[in-house]
């Protein structure tokens, strides 16, 4: 802050993030005992793969899941043990660490007053809370995320061999990224731009490329040659895939998330095996996009707005309803497959409770997202000091929406835009220009005065539902 040695500044900085780190163990880990839980969906692919790796010493023979998560599980499993609560502390104790690492990364934006909102609003965010049960890959990409940016923002604060260490730490950081969560590739572009250009000092880094690169390289090295081995090509698949192109374009496509489609995977993986199915994906997906390029828009708006708008993650929404269930309403629902009658007695509660945590997660990204959106416009007018913030961020975003998404996957992009609403709201508060001297003060709260009412009115009276989900495809669309 302005008027504070460095001494002192260095000091609360590090309180801040202490604190930060403790406020969001405390919550998560409290979050933990209470919850109830049983795997969804992808949950219980990685706990299986995680088994599998203790099983047989490996991966299955598929590139379709990155291996550093269920190998991260699969130790969890054979040091600790297989209860689910040993998993989940550790999702608190990495969430914790992604609260901490973001106020260190947001200081290097901002003050300590908007990097210590930006990690707690991290830290108390009910969409993050609501997974912590669930074995999902977001727990160890968010940590790895912040903490890859934050090394390439210290390398503007470092010279000679000790930013070269901090490009070839945030490369190592960027390959494990990519090994847990293929989405990572979307960060590509922007991460390497940051390595070659500083835009805050204003100089070029060529051979800052070259040791990023290599070290990159030198981290997927096995994975990809263990692919090519077993002859399914040397590249990750997964969310970054053909296969899921296909999923969010094409004919039956509604919504981002949409999983319905026109084949049978595993018959088109026997024929055509599994690099064969995703370049085939990749294929019809490309053509359907040529084929409907207004439907194709739609899509494209639909999914942008299901990462930036109210829209609750179905994720969220199943787990955190979970916590709310009565003991034998919860015991029939684990059991709903094997006893489905007994799981109907208490169908009722179940759509009570997942339509109260809906409304619960909408409401709380409708309060959110005008601060949101108003200190993103802002930040792109500032973009040379929150480079290291909107330009992943927004690539992360802008791909996303161009390919496939769901509402989940904005856990990895909702951290760094905690940091520019957290600005806002300081500079709202506190009148600081942070996010720059204009638009005034006044005009900044008028602007997030008018969304807030916007986003109230639309959430109570129903009418940004329909934004969300197309009508089905019909004509020449």
């Amino acid at each position: 802050m302005v008027g504070q040695a460095p001494e002192a500044s260095s000091h609360k900085l590090r309180n801040v993030v202490l604190l930060i780190f403790l406020v969001s163990l405390t919550v998560r880990v409290a979050c933990v005992w209470q919850a109830k839980h049983t795997p969804i969906s992808d949950a219980k692919h990685y706990a299986r793969r995680a088994q599998h790796v203790l099983e047989h010493g490996g991966m299955p023979e598929s590139a379709y899941r990155t291996p550093a998560y269920p190998y991260f599980l699969a130790g969890l499993y054979k040091y600790v043990g297989t209860d689910w609560r040993v998993p989940a502390t550790m999702n608190a104790i990495l969430g914790a660490l992604a609260s901490a690492l973001l106020v260190l990364l947001a200081a290097t934006c901002v003050d300590v007053r908007a990097a210590a909102l930006a990690g707690l609003l991290h830290a108390l965010s009910p969409p993050t809370l609501a997974l912590i049960p669930q074995t999902l890959t977001e727990h160890l990409a968010v940590p790895l995320t912040i903490g890859g940016l934050l090394l390439l923002a210290l390398t503007d604060k470092n010279t000679g061999w000790r930013a070269l260490l901090c490009v070839a730490s945030s490369a190592l950081v960027y390959g494990l990224l990519l090994l847990t969560r293929p989405a990572g590739l979307y960060l590509f572009p922007a991460w390497l731009l940051l390595v070659l250009y500083s835009p805050r000092r204003r100089m070029w880094r060529p051979s800052a490329i070259v040791t990023f690169i290599v070290v990159t390289g030198f981290v997927l090295a096995p994975w990809l040659m263990r692919n090519y081995r077993l002859g399914m090509g040397p590249f990750m698949l997964s969310s970054a895939g053909g296969i899921n192109l296909y999923i969010g374009n094409n004919d039956d496509a509604v919504s981002d998330g949409s999983m319905k489609v026109d084949v049978s995977w595993p018959e088109l993986g026997k024929e055509l095996g599994e690099a064969g199915t995703d370049r085939w994906a990749r294929k019809r997906a490309c053509e359907w996009m040529r084929e409907h390029p207004l439907r194709y828009i739609d899509l494209c708006r639909v999914r942008a707005l299901g990462l930036l708008g109210a829209k609750a993650s179905g994720y969220a929404v199943i787990s955190f309803s979970h916590w709310f269930m009565a003991p034998e309403a919860f015991e029939a629902y684990v059991k709903r497959r094997a006893k489905p009658a007994l799981a109907t007695t208490w169908r009722d509660q179940y759509a009570r409770l997942q339509a109260r945590t809906r409304g619960l997660i909408e409401w709380y990204y409708a309060l959110l997202s005008p601060f949101i959106l108003v200190g993103l416009c802002l930040a792109v007018l500032q973009w040379r000091r929150f480079a290291v913030i909107v330009l992943p961020t927004g690539l992360y975003l802008l791909l996303l929406s161009l390919t496939f998404s769901q509402p989940r996957f904005r856990e990895l992009s909702d951290p760094f835009l905690f940091i520019l609403a957290a600005a806002l709201v300081i500079d709202i508060l506190c009148g600081t220009r942070q996010m720059g001297a204009r638009p005034r003060r006044a005009a900044k709260c008028v602007l997030v005065v008018i969304g807030l009412v916007v986003a109230i009115v639309m959430q109570v009276s129903g009418i940004s539902a329909d934004w969300y989900v197309l009508s089905p495809l019909t004509g020449a669309q």
